[in-house]
């Protein structure tokens, strides 16, 4: 899928005003700062040979990287674009960079309209495989790094932005248990994660026979009083949102798109008035939407449901919130009406503090 599809009126979607709840700050790494950083600390040298003389010409090396590092195209599955995240997260090896990486997600959001914004992070998938870093490069440090480069960010550009913590499914239980009880310790005594984290997600692939495995985390977190969002029924059916709702009693789900698969369900979600954070073009590269025109979001607003318009992954699968709202206008006729209605939804859904919403209410007035 193109980095721009052509709007059918002439507005300027990137300069309207936006609220983003559901963009993963790990999986959001410009494709010049995985190149800086990896062939400085030789994360790709693996690949000079595949590459040839081709790896020390820019342009090449850059073509051939763009291809690996992104998903361009509908993957077989959820699983596939999964894996392809390892890659980005090899280079996420200590400190400095992950200030980096977090200062630009906030500066990428504040270049796309975005006033608003939640970052999402999995400090345990980022760890995963660094015991070998030179720096240190424990939980309580990546946490750190990563909220000083919000905190840079926003001395610098006007943007509201909030985190949220991921505990990834499919990884260690041990390292997620080591990494749960830093940040509830952080949670009390630190205020700068206490003003930075917002909320809590579980995230990666859906486990329906492990759900109860999880519970205890996400309760202590609403305990410390995070807000809760869920990653369900992106590509698991209408069963795994009603077990969500019943185990995590979440505010939020993360896609949720099948949550139109079951009339019971839809009456769950309105009844409990949960918001749904939807991400089209994601859904459409892991095959859990076979097309935009297939894709429920209108159906989903139209049944009811507190509705958010999403990138997930920009960076990685070379798009950016404007680009959804291009897709969107010129695919399935979304005027400015319906984003100010998407945007007041995903305002009021927001995990930051009313004083920093209220500052946002002014733009979809």
């Amino acid at each position: 899928m193109g980095k721009i599809v052509k709007s059918s009126t002439s507005i300027n979607w990137r300069a309207t005003p936006k609220v983003e709840l559901h963009r993963h700050l790990d999986g959001s790494v410009r494709l010049e700062t995985i190149l800086d950083h990896g062939l400085k600390n030789g994360h790709f040298e693996k690949f000079r040979s595949l590459l040839g003389e081709n790896f020390n010409s820019p342009e090449k090396r850059q073509d051939f990287f763009k291809q690996k590092l992104k998903i361009l195209k509908p993957m077989e599955s959820l699983e596939d674009v999964l894996n392809s995240f390892w890659l980005t997260q090899q280079i996420m090896d200590g400190p400095e960079i992950l200030e980096r990486i977090a200062f630009e997600n906030v500066e990428d959001c504040f270049l796309d309209g975005i006033k608003l914004a939640e970052l999402r992070f999995s400090p345990v998938f980022i760890a995963e495989g660094k015991k070998h870093a030179k720096n240190k490069f424990d939980y309580e440090t990546i946490i750190q790094s990563i909220i000083s480069g919000v905190e840079k960010a926003k001395k610098k550009y006007p943007i509201e932005v909030g985190l949220i913590y991921i505990i990834p499914r499919s990884l260690n239980m041990v390292e997620i248990k080591k990494c749960h009880e830093v940040l509830l310790d952080l949670l009390k005594n630190d205020k700068l994660v206490q003003s930075n984290i917002v909320g809590a997600d579980l995230a990666d692939v859906e486990f329906y026979d492990r759900m109860d495995e999880f519970k205890p985390f996400i309760n202590n977190y609403r305990n410390a009083g995070l807000g809760i969002t869920i990653h369900s029924g992106e590509n698991t059916s209408a069963d795994f949102l009603k077990k969500t709702f019943e185990t995590y009693n979440p505010q939020r789900i993360g896609h949720g798109i099948h949550v139109m698969d079951d009339k019971k369900t839809i009456d769950m979600s309105v009844k409990m008035q949960t918001h749904f954070e939807v991400c089209p073009t994601s859904n459409i590269l892991t095959r859990c939407s076979e097309s935009i025109d297939l894709h429920p979001i209108r159906d989903m607003i139209n049944a009811g449901l507190s509705v958010s318009l999403n990138s997930d992954d920009p960076h990685i699968m070379n798009i950016d919130l404007t680009h959804e709202y291009e897709l969107c206008a010129s695919k399935i006729n979304f005027n400015e009406e319906t984003f100010k209605k998407l945007n007041k939804m995903a305002l009021d859904s927001s995990f930051v503090d009313s004083t920093r919403k209220e500052k946002v209410k002014k733009y979809f007035n």
